[in-house]
């Protein structure tokens, strides 16, 4: 199984490969990080926080390789992808 869960402050958070989430999970968690399609992206679906680093290696989005970096507090969500190489902003989500 290539699931894991890490506890947040903010509710706890789903991570594995493929981006599949049945509609009974997602209303369990809060974030839902996975990768698989290489395209980095952070959108909010009905209260979960989905989250896509890209990739690092082999991207195929328009990105020359990306990451992502979380920070959760009890008072805040700060989640950032950068461009591998130039550091630069691709996509932010800020609670």
């Amino acid at each position: 199984d290539d699931r894991r869960l890490i506890h947040t402050p903010q509710g706890d958070l789903l991570m594995k490969h493929h981006p599949n989430i049945s509609i009974e999970e997602s209303r369990k968690f809060k974030f839902f990080i996975h990768g698989h399609t290489h395209r980095y992206e952070i959108r909010d679906n009905n209260g979960l926080i989905v989250i896509c680093p890209g990739s690092i290696s082999f991207p195929r989005d328009d990105s020359i390789g990306s990451y992502a970096i979380l920070e959760v507090t009890d008072s805040k969500i700060n989640i950032t992808i950068y461009e591998l190489e130039t550091k630069n902003i691709l996509a932010t989500y800020k609670i």
